[in-house]
């Protein structure tokens, strides 16, 4: 239950990141939060695989992942594969999610696992001024290249860590 009051917590937040070794408990910790119909809106389920490190396959697997998640024709029209550029695309996501009732959640599980610099510079763009319609969760085992700075020191950044994983003396 802390721990699920903690998750809570942190999606007041447009962007937050858990970020522990294997088997400390993230995704877990999502799926359960997820599953208990805590989220104030539709949330979006991305399992990241190295595969997903093609800038081209990425976006296509993240809008499809909302557009199912949401039953928006916005969403939907975005997810179908065109060949408008990537930043193209990202101006008119960030243009459909601010007109959003309730935000929408978007968890990119393994994030890790995406290496290719330009996902994480146009991950990094589409959160420099998260839209209000957006929550993303973030899993991963290490820091990554993404530029987060100015969200942690306005505050629209909140870190759930190992330390933060493990079970007090009482939970255990």
């Amino acid at each position: 239950p802390r721990l699920l009051d903690a998750l809570d917590d942190a999606l007041r937040s447009p962007v937050t990141v858990v970020r522990a070794p294997a088997g400390s408990g993230k995704t877990a910790l999502l799926a359960e939060w997820a599953s208990s119909g805590r989220a104030s809106g539709p949330v979006a389920w991305l399992l990241l695989s190295p595969a997903d490190s093609q800038r081209g396959r990425f976006w296509r697997q993240v809008l499809l992942s909302l557009s199912e998640a949401h039953d928006d024709p916005a969403l939907a029209r975005l997810a179908t594969p065109s060949s408008r550029p990537i930043a193209d695309l990202l101006v008119e996501l960030a243009a459909v999610l601010e007109g959003l009732a309730k935000p929408l959640v978007l968890v990119l599980d393994d994030l890790h696992e995406v290496t290719d610099p330009d996902v994480l510079a146009d991950l990094s763009t589409l959160l420099r001024v998260p839209p209000t319609g957006l929550r993303v969760v973030v899993t991963t085992r290490r820091q990554l290249g993404l530029r987060l700075h100015r969200l942690r020191v306005s505050g629209a950044l909140t870190e759930i860590t190992a330390r933060d994983l493990m079970f007090t003396r009482e939970e255990a």
